[in-house]
């Protein structure tokens, strides 16, 4: 199971390094709404999504949560932060029941400089991650709460029925009764036009 996932999800063929990944990780399972990692932790292992939906968040002093990103697709890092050496900075909540990869950061350092091609998968992952974060800022800062919300459904369709709204309201970085607004004025459009492909 661990050999196919890497193959499919991370593109690792080198038999060596597979062995060897495979030897430094477990299989780990978290509950829903159980932390991944809590801001400040230190991170001690790279958690690869295999099964399941997360979230990143971060909370202000009056307890408030603001949704930074979703993970859902298998290979994506359950990670508080993209550098290693660093405490996280993100809050990782499991959204549903959630299995990872859990490979330790000082076995992946190791490999790093051992195996070019474990470099190239996590340049891989922070150039994803900075393109990720990058149009989301854009979204937010750039677009009505409206246009929000459709480039939301078209992007992450699957999340739609499977996630609780208020999360993401917080994500599209507007209040939950905004979010049924502009839902409901989505469906009243869709149904106006008869398209059925509308959400």
């Amino acid at each position: 199971m661990v050999e196919r996932f890497l193959r499919r999800y991370l593109k690792i063929d080198d038999k060596n390094l597979l062995d060897e990944v495979i030897r430094i990780s477990t299989v780990e399972y978290f509950l829903k709404n159980e932390k991944l990692t809590r801001v400040g932790d230190r991170q001690e292992d790279i958690f690869l999504l295999m099964d399941g939906i997360f979230r990143g968040y971060l909370t202000d002093p009056e307890g408030k949560d603001f949704t930074d990103c979703f993970g859902f697709i298998p290979g994506t890092p359950a990670m508080g932060c993209t550098r290693l050496d660093l405490p996280a900075q993100l809050n990782i909540q499991a959204l549903s029941d959630v299995a990872v990869l859990k490979i330790p950061v000082e076995d992946v350092m190791k490999l790093v400089k051992r195996y070019p091609e474990v470099a190239g998968i996590y340049n891989r992952y922070l150039t994803w991650s900075l393109e990720e974060h990058f149009e989301h800022d854009m979204v937010k800062s750039t677009m009505s709460a409206g246009e929000r919300y459709s480039w939301f459904i078209k992007k992450y369709p699957a999340l739609l029925d499977k996630i609780s709204h208020r999360y993401i309201a917080s994500f599209l970085n507007m209040v939950p009764q905004t979010l049924s607004k502009e839902r409901a004025k989505l469906k009243k459009d869709c149904d106006d036009d008869f398209d059925e492909s509308c959400t």
